[in-house]
């Protein structure tokens, strides 16, 4: 099996901010493949997930991280080892809620 240092990455982010989009692109690590979704008229969540899984570009990929346009990746290295406890733990899928699901996420402007 394909140890996680060494697998396939891609990050789907679901734009619906180009403008911050462009200020958050530069936190992804460059040895990571980058899929954009344009999520504006109403095409993100279970719509934008749907279409990455029936994507043939995402098939040769070991693991598949979406995000939105507001995500920074700070410490890269917390993401791995979140995949590494995911493999160890024989887990396909983890994930946060979103829109002012849980306590630290409360606040955004837009709500």
């Amino acid at each position: 099996m394909i140890e996680v240092m060494d697998s396939k990455i891609a990050i789907v982010v679901t734009v619906q901010n180009k403008k911050l989009f462009k200020k958050t692109i530069n936190s992804i690590p460059s040895n990571v493949d980058l899929y954009s979704i344009d999520g504006r008229h109403g095409f993100f969540a279970l719509n934008a997930l749907e279409l990455v899984f029936k994507s043939s570009q995402t098939k040769k990929y070991d693991w598949i991280i979406m995000a939105d346009e507001d995500v920074i990746f700070i410490d890269f290295s917390a993401v791995v080892d979140l995949l590494k406890y995911m493999k160890d733990n024989n887990y396909q899928v983890s994930g946060m809620n979103d829109g002012n699901g849980i306590e630290f996420r409360k606040g955004s402007p837009k709500i």
